[in-house]
């Protein structure tokens, strides 16, 4: 349903106009379902737009406050709905994985498409050999999808080759903050400057909810928490992804997880998803799922 939404929001700017669409989402979708406080600080610094080749389009949020959150939270779906198209063999996980797939590009989310590019790579190199044909032909088919739509030339495939470019301006920005919260990190390696406080340590005088972040998951934490915390981070996503592995020889599902944390983890490098109450809870259920009794699920 969100990425349907999405679609239907990315689609009206083509029918109503840039700024109508933007005005329309902002008062009548983002504020009721963001809250009137939070609503207007996000509409005061929005993120929602991109500008390639010189065309300005309003990216894919949904009821997110920004695009990045949605590509978070959509990444992480996007295998558990293609396992559960090869799970069930029902054609509602297809079209439920190809609207998250679409919905996902339309966020023109670079860490976002890092990320699927990562869990593509993760399932190609290391569990090849580990698939039967009619897997092996469905998974090949889903990532020349995944690659063509970021090679052929497009808005998209432009979006995505402008990550590595180092001069662009959102990544000159995340640099400079990576470098700040490398400073921080120095000056307080062990306990950090505490929950909240690095947007203080950047402007002392930021005002109530001013968007200041690392731009990386493992950088906020260790700032703000110290090293140990953030090794303690790394730990949890690395023990969840091994047992999500081993507990994927029995049934794809738990693949599917192993995948989702691949993506989430590649997409905190660039950003810090934790901040969503929505994408975090959304985590807590992935790895939740290592707690399942059973190593061998069958269908409902």
């Amino acid at each position: 349903m969100a990425a349907v939404l999405g679609i239907f929001q990315f689609s009206l700017q083509f029918i109503l106009g840039l700024s109508e669409t933007v005005k329309l989402w902002s008062y009548h979708f983002i504020l009721p379902f963001l809250g009137n406080t939070f609503g207007k600080v996000v509409i005061k610094n929005p993120s929602w737009l991109v500008n390639i080749a010189g065309h300005t389009y309003l990216r894919s949020i949904a009821t997110f406050p920004d695009p990045h959150m949605f590509s978070l939270f959509l990444g992480m779906l996007l295998p558990l709905a293609i396992g559960l198209a090869l799970f069930e063999r029902k054609k509602i996980w297809i079209a439920a994985a190809s609207l998250i797939f679409l919905a996902d590009v339309l966020t023109f989310s670079r860490g976002g498409y890092l990320g699927m590019v990562a869990g593509m790579l993760v399932l190609i190199f290391i569990f090849w050999d580990t698939f039967g044909k009619n897997y092996k032909a469905t998974l090949f088919l889903i990532s020349l999808i995944i690659f063509l739509t970021l090679i052929i030339p497009s808005p998209i495939s432009e979006r995505f080759f402008s990550s590595f470019n180092l001069k662009e301006g959102s990544n000159v920005g995340r640099i400079v903050m990576w470098k700040k919260a490398g400073e921080v990190i120095a000056q307080h390696p062990f306990f950090g400057v505490g929950v909240g406080n690095f947007p203080l340590e950047v402007n002392p005088l930021t005002n109530y909810r001013k968007p200041i972040y690392a731009h990386n998951t493992y950088l906020d934490i260790a700032a703000e928490e110290g090293v140990l915390a953030s090794l303690a981070w790394m730990g949890i996503l690395i023990s969840s992804f091994l047992s999500f592995l081993k507990r994927s020889k029995k049934n794809i599902l738990y693949l599917s997880a192993a995948i989702s944390l691949i993506i989430f983890s590649v997409h905190s490098i660039v950003e810090t998803g934790l901040y969503s109450p929505i994408v975090l809870t959304l985590f807590l259920l992935i790895i939740s799922l290592n707690n399942f009794k059973k190593d061998s699920l069958t269908k409902i």
